[in-house]
């Protein structure tokens, strides 16, 4: 193992198991990426089995995808470990796993439970559909004194990534229907949306746009772009110090705002980082902006699969060269060397 891959996977562990990251979000940048094996690995690494929680949004470790038939990884569970899952699961293992609690949510109109697995075992898992539920489940589960939480998430708008209470992302991304070219621009993407500081406007509601004139700060009715263009315009022509933006900024939006985006002077305040959906050349207008996030997008490392299953396969001293190359400052991890080791 090279010396950088190596240095990479102890700061790695350190990032997430000696520090206060107690909710670890494994998110892929497309379907079948790599994030169970990689999900595998990091439960193989945490050193304290019992204070460990693995849950997913939905399901995984199901035998075959839904989409493609191509088979899974099961979830590689130590004893000790937490998961969250349904009675058909604890029935299928009932000799290695026991109960721990109904859950306060249910899944395809079936009770969640968390159990324990007694030994080593191979599963699958399920977990609420959508962020609002992975947090109260996260919350219900450290109040059993379980700390750390790992889960198989998504990065989409309702994904469990957006949530200000997930205190780690992990990245996974495979060449997946991309050259190497396209997948370093999205992953660079990634890293300049977790480079966007914090901001703090308190005792705000989130789900409407504000503005400051004049050192006050100004709550408005508009949820988002849509249907309120020519209000926002109005805002801005005021030239405020500041706005608070709390839903999406896309091309179609871009294309009406870009060129008093350019001229503002004041800062731009977004929701999460990942609600900039817009492509490059308004995405880096408004990178050059005063801008900040309310909540920030916690990225702690990139795994690299250079495994593809649409058979566009890159050779994995390749693809870990250009993008350790490109990204120096966090960590690199190749999901292969990882399976074989």
């Amino acid at each position: 193992m090279k010396q950088r891959e190596t240095r990479d996977r102890i700061r790695l562990k350190e990032f997430l198991f000696n520090s206060d990251n107690k909710i670890i979000t494994i998110a892929g940048l497309s379907k079948n990426a790599g994030k169970t094996s990689f999900l595998n690995y990091l439960i193989q690494s945490y050193p304290k089995p019992n204070n460990l929680a693995v849950t997913t949004t939905g399901h995984d470790g199901e035998d075959f995808d839904f989409l493609t038939g191509l088979s899974k990884p099961k979830i590689k569970l130590k004893a000790g470990n937490y998961f969250t899952c349904l009675s058909e699961t604890l029935k299928k293992h009932r000799m290695s796993v026991k109960v721990i609690k109904r859950l306060n949510i249910d899944v395809l109109s079936k009770p969640l439970y968390l159990a324990q697995a007694v030994h080593d075992v191979e599963t699958e898992i399920f977990g609420g559909a959508h962020k609002l539920e992975q947090i109260q489940l996260c919350k219900e589960i450290q109040l059993l004194g379980i700390e750390y939480i790992m889960i198989d998430g998504s990065l989409d708008r309702k994904g469990v990534a957006l949530s200000p209470d997930i205190s780690s992302i992990v990245i996974v991304a495979s060449p997946v229907a991309k050259d190497i070219d396209s997948l370093k621009d999205e992953l660079n993407r990634l890293v300049q949306l977790s480079t966007i500081k914090l901001y703090q406007l308190n005792n705000i509601d989130d789900e409407k746009f504000y503005y400051a004139l004049n050192n006050e700060l100004i709550k408005t009715n508009i949820h988002s772009f849509f249907k309120n263009e020519n209000e926002i315009l109005t805002i801005l022509k005021q030239n405020p110090t500041l706005l608070y933006i709390p839903s999406a900024i896309t091309d179609n939006v871009m294309k009406r705002f870009k060129d008093i985006f350019t001229q503002y002077t004041g800062k731009i305040i977004i929701k999460h980082p990942l609600h900039l959906m817009c492509t490059s050349n308004h995405f880096d207008i408004l990178l050059k902006k005063d801008l900040y996030c309310l909540n920030n997008f916690p990225l702690t490392a990139i795994a690299l699969n250079s495994y593809s299953v649409e058979n566009n396969h890159i050779y994995a001293n390749r693809l870990m060269e250009i993008i350790q190359e490109s990204f120096s400052e966090i960590p690199i991890i190749d999901v292969q060397s990882l399976v074989f080791d």
